[in-house]
């Protein structure tokens, strides 16, 4: 599974929300199982501390890729139709309800956070894509990254998000960084 691709023309990187989510999912259910949340082998997803923790690994992995990314292009988060089944979250749970769940929060942090994140009919990080599929999509994610980018961001939804599920990593300070990273390229 490919990380990332690099389009020098478009000036963007798309980066493989799959890549993201495999590698919380150790991280994840460590916690779940150290905080007493997996019983009897399943993960209860409408468990509000179970969420939390989702939500913390989900919202957490995205941002250190995105401060972590040392490339000089526009970043933007590709999310595949559907979540990679080697996940190893899912051998806790049904995937349709982890997967329900999973783009439940990608709405919230594609509305609260200046990402640019595009759900896409393909896995594009194959190496079957049509090319023109993906030249096509590039240009598309110029236009929404260029409209994302004029606007303002006061962060405002992501701190009530934050404060109603107690995710306090979420700082101004480490909004600010996320924000300074962004408007470098």
């Amino acid at each position: 599974m490919k990380k990332f691709l690099i389009f020098k023309n478009n000036n963007l990187i798309l980066i493989n929300f799959d890549h993201i989510f495999s590698n919380i999912g150790i991280n994840c259910l460590n916690d779940l199982q150290n905080y007493g949340l997996i019983k009897n082998y399943q993960i209860n997803l409408s468990n509000g501390d179970t969420k939390k923790l989702i939500y913390h690994h989900v919202i957490h992995g995205i941002c250190e890729e995105i401060l972590s990314n040392k490339h000089k292009y526009r970043n933007v988060i590709i999310i595949p139709p559907d979540i990679n089944s080697n996940n190893e979250l899912l051998q806790y749970c049904e995937h349709d309800k982890l997967q329900k769940c999973i783009n439940k929060l990608l709405k919230i942090i594609h509305k609260s956070l200046p990402f640019v994140m595009y759900t896409t009919k393909y896995n594009i990080f194959n190496d079957s894509t049509d090319e023109g599929y993906i030249v096509d999509l590039c240009n598309i994610l110029s236009g929404l990254y260029n409209d994302k980018r004029d606007k303002s961001f006061t962060f405002e939804r992501i701190k009530q998000f934050s404060s109603m599920y107690d995710l306090r990593f979420l700082s101004m300070e480490y909004f600010n960084s996320i924000k300074t990273r962004l408007l470098l390229y």
